[in-house]
């Protein structure tokens, strides 16, 4: 897509406002505290869209540090990750989650995601025509406008989508259960985020999908061409890599209806 992310997001959650103003006007009793919930909700997720994104502030500090080699920046970075790594545990035991909220992760009615199709579905949208065309529109959307990092340190950590579109940087799992929700709220029941064990012995998540006879393979962060990795499921995951790296075996897959593990 074309358009930027902030502004195209911005538009859709204004509509949004606009919409939950006009409903509390006539909301009572307990709908009038949930509907004002959802507006100061929605007010909070403009506001945090309209500060720099975490995202844009590294790409700065790591643009200065190549610029002027192990510079204040770069050296600044080396003391986040540091400080990262010293509460790794920390991090990790906060982070741990059910098979349950795994499945909860893949979202389709977060505000964060609907007001992202809001601004990608066609305006009478069916899911059997339609798919493919929003579909491309919604991988575009997450490849073009959301930064991958793959840390370089044991720290296990899930961004929400609200998170993850206001600093616009994920690793592999948080770009993959977005796009998976992205797609599940285009009616997709078929999209999965699955999590690779790869041949240089890293992980890597991607989404994968089946729709018209055709199976697809979706990894954002690669930036490749919607079709790419789409035809028989057998010759897909063959033709699959990361960075030169093939799939060895599949760990865990999951949606918001399922979740298997085969390791």
């Amino acid at each position: 897509m074309k358009a930027p992310l902030r502004s195209s997001v911005e538009q859709a959650i204004i509509r949004n406002i606009q919409a939950v103003e006009e409903e509390l006007k006539e909301a009572t009793g307990e709908r009038q505290k949930e509907v004002k919930a959802q507006l100061l909700d929605l007010k909070q997720m403009l506001s945090s869209l309209q500060e720099e994104p975490m995202g844009q502030a590294v790409e700065t500090l790591q643009k200065q540090a190549a610029k002027e080699g192990e510079s204040e920046a770069f050296l600044e970075l080396r003391l986040f990750r540091a400080l990262v790594s010293k509460y790794a545990d920390i991090i990790n035991d906060f982070e741990k989650k059910t098979v349950g909220e795994i499945k909860g992760m893949v979202n389709p009615d977060d505000l964060s995601v609907q007001s992202v199709l809001q601004g990608i579905k066609n305006e009478q949208y069916v899911f059997g025509p339609d798919f493919l065309e929003n579909a491309k529109k919604a991988f575009e959307f997450v490849s073009d406008e959301i930064g991958f990092v793959k840390l370089g340190i044991d720290v296990n950590f899930w961004l929400s989508p609200h998170e993850l579109l206001r600093e616009k940087v994920g690793d592999d799992k948080d770009i993959a259960v977005f796009l998976c929700s992205l797609l599940a709220g285009l009616g997709d029941e078929n999209a999965e985020t699955i999590v690779c064990e790869l041949s240089d012995g890293s992980t890597h998540a991607v989404v994968a999908t089946e729709h018209g006879g055709k199976f697809f393979i979706f990894d954002a962060p690669q930036k490749h061409g919607f079709y790419q990795f789409s035809g028989k499921k057998e010759e897909v995951f063959e033709r699959y890599s990361f960075n030169g790296a093939k799939i060895t075996r599949p760990l865990y897959r999951f949606n918001r209806q399922k979740y298997e593990q085969f390791i």
